[in-house]
């Protein structure tokens, strides 16, 4: 007798492209730390709807990468390089 077991996964409703802006710098700003925020977002955003973090950032922000989002929404200044 094979024993089959399904897999318990939450599904988290999806959500309407119109609210999706206000619904990414929401999960950004409300998060603690940088992991905490990745991982709301890659809950909150299926990869095979919406992409990987860097693509949901540049869609649903002004910033190319997630890091620098995050520090804006939190007023972090990143340090300048040297040229």
């Amino acid at each position: 007798m094979s024993k089959t077991t399904a897999k318990s996964t939450s599904k988290v409703p999806s959500i309407p492209k119109s609210q999706a802006k206000d619904v990414f710098a929401k999960l950004i700003r409300n998060a603690k730390t940088l992991d905490q925020a990745w991982a709301m977002v890659r809950k909150m955003f299926p990869r095979k709807e919406w992409g990987r973090v860097r693509e949901i950032t540049q869609k649903l922000s002004e910033f190319k990468t997630f890091t620098a989002a995050f520090n804006a929404a939190h007023g972090k200044k990143q340090p300048r390089r040297a040229a």
